[in-house]
Order: C-alpha cells, then sequence, then structure tokens
C-alpha cells in the first residue's frame, strides 16, 4: 500500500510539470548596475544593446586578439584636447610589445579603446580584464559603434599621485607619470645673436631669424634617438639634446615650418603646441628718425621690431614684432614684447600679447628708467628692468562683468587713468556705460584714489571690437574720447577747470592740440566712404582747424607730435602732415617701400 501511495505522487509530479507553460520560465537578466571602490573598476554597462555574434562555446578571451585600438589622452582645463598616445590605432596595428612610460602634463587623463565585433559576454570578460593602480578610480562607458560593428569606449581616470599603472588583460603595462613638458631653448642668447625665440604661442613656437645662421635647439630632456623625427629634417643630432639647423632661405618654403615629433628617453614629450616651429626670416630693413631723417642703429635685433618706446635716458627700449594673425574674428594679431638693453641679452616680456586694431599701437608707458607698465593681454602688468620682478597691478573683481577698455599713464601727475567698460544685465556690450578709475603708482602697487561712472557709451569700432576710448594727458590738462548717441567726440579738461569739446576722437596729439577724425561710427550709413571722413586740428578755446585729406589717403596714425597716412590703394606709399602748411608731404622721397610704426611720442619710420 505504500509503495503504491508513492507511485501516484511520482506519477502527479510528472503530469504537474507537463502542464506547466513554458513561457512562464524567466531566466535572470544582465544586471546593469556600476561597482564603486578606489580598489574596484568603476564600470557603467550600455544602457542600449551592444552588438553580438551567434553564441559559442566560452572561453577567457585575450586582450591582444580583441583589442584593436587605444588612445591615451589628455585634456586641458579649458576643455580642448591636447596630444596624446596610441599604442593601437583603429587599423588594427601598433601593438605595443614592451611597457609604455607616457608622461601626464595636463588637467585630465582619458583612454579610447574598441573591441572587435563580440557577444555581450565576451565584451563584459574584457572589461574585467582591465586593472589600475590600487587607489586609483576609473569610469567606462561605451561611446559608439563603427562600420566593422567594433564597440568602442571611453574610460576617464580619477586623480593618481606622482605615478600609476594600468594594464589592458595580457598586453604590456602602461606606466603614467607626471611631469612638465619638455622645454625647448636657443644655445645661444648673447647680445649679439640675431635672432628673437617666442615660447607660448597659440599656433606654435616662432622663431624669428636673419638670413645664413646656424640655430641650435637644446632640449631639456635627452631625446630617445628611436623616436626623434623632425620633419624637414634639414638639421642634425649632435648629441641626444641638440639639434642644429643652418638657416637659410634656400632651405625652405615661402612659409617654413618645423614639425617636432619627439619623445624623451624616459617617455616625456613637448606640449602639442610646441610641436609646432615657424622660422620668420627678416631683410634687411632701417630706422629713420623723421624729424633730421638719419638713421637709428640699435643692434642686431633692431631690424625685427614693428614699433619701439625709449627709456627716459633712452638706455633701453621696449619693442614689439608681429608673430601670427589673430583667431576667428577677434581682430588684430598677436605680438611679441621685447625689453633691450644696449649690449645685453633680450628680455621677452610677453611670447603672445594680443593686440586688437590697425594700427598697432604699442601701449607701453615708462614710470621711469627702471619701471615701466604695459598692456598683456588686457591686464595692466608693472615690470622692474632692475629687479626682472613682473606684478599684475590691476585685478578686474569679477572678469565674467568686463574687462580693461584703456589706460594711460600720465607722467606728469604721476597717475594711472583706467577706463572699464562692463557688461549689461544681458551680457552683451551694448550700450553698457564705462567706468573711469584714477590710480597712484607706488613702487609695486596702486592705490585707488577716485572712481566714478563715465559719461560715454561704448561703440563698435570693428566687429566684435569695442572702440577703445582715447585718452591723453597734457602738461596743462587732460584729453578723453567719448560717445553719445553714436556720435563720438573729445573732451578737455584743463588743470585750472576749464572744460571745452570738439567733434571726433583723437588720432594724434601735439604740445597745443590734438587731432580728431570724425567719421561715422561703425555699422552706420558712410562709414567706408572716404568724403564721409574729417580731420581737423583743435586747441582748445578755439574752433577746430579742418585738415584737407587727399583722396585715398587713410590709416591715419601718430607721427610723433605730427601725423602720418598710409594710401588706401598703395600701402607702400606713406605720407606726413605738416600743420605750418597745412599740407601733406611724401614722407622718403627717395624709398616706396617706407613702412610707419604707430608713434606717440618720437617721429620714427622704416625702410626696407
Amino acid at each position: 500500500m505504500k509503495r503504491m501511495f508513492i507511485f501516484v505522487l511520482f506519477v502527479l509530479g510528472l503530469v504537474f510539470l507537463v502542464s506547466c507553460d513554458s513561457s512562464a520560465i524567466s531566466l535572470p537578466t544582465e544586471t546593469k548596475e556600476s561597482i564603486v571602490s578606489t580598489a574596484t573598476p568603476l564600470i557603467t554597462h550600455a544602457s542600449t544593446p551592444l552588438p553580438s555574434i551567434a553564441a559559442t562555446p566560452f572561453s577567457e578571451p585575450l586582450m591582444t586578439e580583441n583589442l584593436v585600438e587605444l588612445f591615451v589622452g589628455q585634456e586641458r582645463k579649458d576643455g580642448s584636447g591636447s596630444i596624446g598616445e596610441a599604442p593601437y590605432n583603429n587599423d588594427h596595428t601598433g601593438l605595443h610589445t614592451q611597457p609604455l612610460h607616457l608622461a601626464f602634463h595636463d588637467y585630465k587623463l582619458y583612454l579610447f579603446f574598441s573591441f572587435k565585433k563580440s557577444s555581450s559576454e565576451v565584451l563584459d570578460a574584457l572589461l574585467k580584464q582591465i586593472k589600475v593602480s590600487s587607489g586609483v578610480q576609473f569610469e567606462i562607458n561605451p561611446t559608439d559603434t563603427n562600420a566593422r560593428n567594433e564597440v568602442r569606449y571611453k574610460m576617464d581616470i580619477g586623480e593618481f599621485d606622482q605615478t600609476m599603472t594600468m594594464q589592458f588583460g595580457n598586453t604590456p603595462e602602461i606606466f603614467i607619470f607626471k611631469a612638465k613638458p619638455i622645454q625647448i631653448s636657443l644655445a645661444d642668447a648673447s647680445s649679439d645673436t640675431p635672432n628673437l625665440f617666442f615660447t607660448g604661442l597659440p599656433m606654435g613656437l616662432n622663431l624669428l631669424a636673419s638670413d645664413n645662421q646656424t640655430i641650435t635647439f637644446v632640449f631639456s630632456e635627452p631625446i630617445d634617438p628611436a623616436f626623434n623625427s623632425v620633419l624637414p629634417n634639414i638639421g642634425e643630432w649632435t648629441d641626444d639634446s641638440h639639434y642644429t639647423i643652418k638657416l637659410s632661405r634656400d632651405s625652405f618654403t615661402d612659409s617654413p615650418r618645423i614639425i617636432f615629433n619627439l619623445k624623451s628617453q624616459r617617455g616625456n614629450r613637448l606640449k602639442e603646441v610646441d610641436s609646432y616651429l615657424n622660422i620668420r626670416f627678416f631683410k634687411e630693413r632701417s630706422w629713420f628718425n623723421g624729424g633730421t631723417n638719419k638713421e637709428i642703429v640699435e643692434g642686431p635685433r633692431f631690424r625685427f621690431y614693428d614699433n619701439f618706446i625709449y627709456s627716459p635716458d633712452k638706455s633701453s627700449y621696449v619693442a614689439n614684432t608681429y608673430l601670427e594673425g589673430a583667431f576667428g574674428d577677434e581682430g588684430g594679431g598677436y605680438y611679441g614684447l621685447v625689453l633691450e638693453h644696449r649690449k645685453k641679452p633680450a628680455v621677452i616680456l610677453e611670447t603672445a600679447n594680443h593686440i586688437a586694431g590697425f594700427p598697432p599701437k604699442l601701449q607701453v608707458y615708462w614710470l621711469d628708467n627702471h619701471r615701466l607698465i604695459y598692456n598683456s593681454n588686457g591686464k595692466i602688468q608693472l615690470y622692474n628692468v632692475t629687479s626682472k620682478l613682473k606684478t599684475e597691478l590691476i585685478l578686474m573683481p569679477d572678469p565674467q562683468k568686463g574687462y580693461i577698455n584703456n589706460f594711460t599713464y600720465d607722467p606728469f601727475q604721476k597717475k594711472l587713468h583706467v577706463m572699464w567698460i562692463k557688461f549689461d544685465e544681458n551680457g552683451e556690450l551694448g550700450l553698457a556705460q564705462l567706468t573711469h578709475s584714477l590710480y597712484d603708482i607706488a613702487a609695486d602697487h596702486v592705490k585707488l584714489i577716485a572712481e566714478e561712472p563715465y559719461k560715454s557709451e561704448s561703440i563698435e569700432e570693428y566687429k566684435y571690437q569695442i572702440l577703445s576710448l582715447s585718452m591723453q594727458p597734457v602738461k596743462n590738462g587732460f584729453y578723453w574720447t567719448k560717445v553719445n548717441k553714436g556720435s563720438i567726440s573729445t573732451e578737455y579738461i584743463g588743470n585750472n577747470g576749464v572744460k571745452d569739446q570738439a567733434k571726433g576722437r583723437i588720432v594724434g596729439v601735439s604740445a597745443q592740440g590734438v587731432y580728431l577724425l570724425d567719421e561715422p561710427a561703425y555699422g552706420k550709413e558712410g562709414h567706408d566712404e572716404a568724403n564721409k571722413r574729417k580731420l581737423y586740428y583743435w586747441k582748445p578755446g578755439t574752433a577746430p582747424q579742418q585738415i584737407l585729406l587727399p583722396d585715398n589717403l587713410g590709416y591715419l596714425k601718430a607721427f610723433g607730435q605730427s601725423l602720418s597716412a598710409q594710401s588706401f590703394e598703395n600701402t607702400n606709399l606713406n605720407f606726413r602732415f605738416e600743420l605750418k602748411t597745412n599740407k601733406w608731404f611724401p614722407l622718403n622721397k627717395e624709398e616706396t617701400t617706407t613702412t610707419v610704426p604707430y608713434q606717440d611720442s618720437m617721429a620714427i619710420y622704416q625702410q626696407g
């Protein structure tokens, strides 16, 4: 009886299993969760299905057989990418067979890598083979799938100390170390060197040189001889840190550029932008005094400069030289700013000083023979020639709300005038009011004396560029330019409190008065028409005296206490104005290739 009962239960169990609907049986689904730990990889799985192939018996996949791309990159603080290393590339070549040593220069470390088309089971197994140093967090996320159906991932690395290690399965280890980029300098920087070397530029290194000389570049770290590509390779390595070029115009095209693709023996690299060296040759050109027409000679680098300002005792001067054009619509260009002492090496004050507009005014003011202030990309720097100390004088309280529109130093009152332009409530320059600040300059800092709203609007000089409102101190008073309802005028305030005003903006100054240009504002009808421009010479207390502007004569520039002008049609034709006769004369009758720099205090010009 007992055996019969057991048999009945067995049969009933079989009947129950057969009667069940197989669709109601569910297998466990893949759990898509992140594991966070300082010692465990943080892997975020894809939110969309990964491409898969037909199921096959699973075996542990080898990384070397599945990894088809690996790129180690660095991101700067501004979000722009920087140079990286590609042990594998997307052509499935470049497998590194030895451990890699890579330098980390910037802000954030990341990787891109791709696997062959595989099942999700294989992909998960490969991801789990990625290891990093203990204590370093990382996160992996799929980014896209290419035409070969290969999955691409991005791996973000967290903070680490000076070094870290990572390894992809059975590939050799990758060692990451923090370091400053390799630096490049010139072997010779003596007082009689006929070249200038500028680093830190947005578009690469710049070498300004004379024809037919030998230049030796010095690298701050020994270079790996197996990884020292230079294109075009027109020089030679004298040792593992020195590369020598014999400079000749015949060696280059019209726009010579050298590309350094180097790695040091410990795995360090140049900063990406320093991989490009632009070489500019200067033809012979000379400077002349506009009053005496006698040549000015100031050493082997004098031919490089576009403009210069002497110290009061004329023992030193600061000069600028054009290096490269501006980006997009920002206008103007980038200039190097150089301090020269007689019989001493040049001191490069700024390697990439952006100056907007035309002409490129050199905004430098000597406080005495040992101190000067200058415009450094919209900031005011004070430089002490003796101590070689550079100090930023004025910090905008909130740079997001505005910037310096213009500044000038008053040598008579020993005061610094700064015009601030501030954004309106919508973050636009529009018709924003300006603020005028007056400072007293001490030994190495400034003291605010007065600050008040300036009764002027902002106005465009060029597209996306606000007119820099002129301020001009003179012995007996102060001139400044202002805008009201789109109309430009200049006001004079005498030391005795007397005020006067005339139409136009300041383009030059003499001991007795100023030259004013009256023209429609940018964007207004008639702005580009020569007959709508009017030039005046104005002495406060008298009516402005109109100056005849010949046809096609434009690009007005100060020329000592007078004016110069360049032809619209032929930029090699330059003229100067003579106030006594109210006439324009060729600046130099014998030389048609004269160029005229912007000058405030000394009338000089170039030939060549």
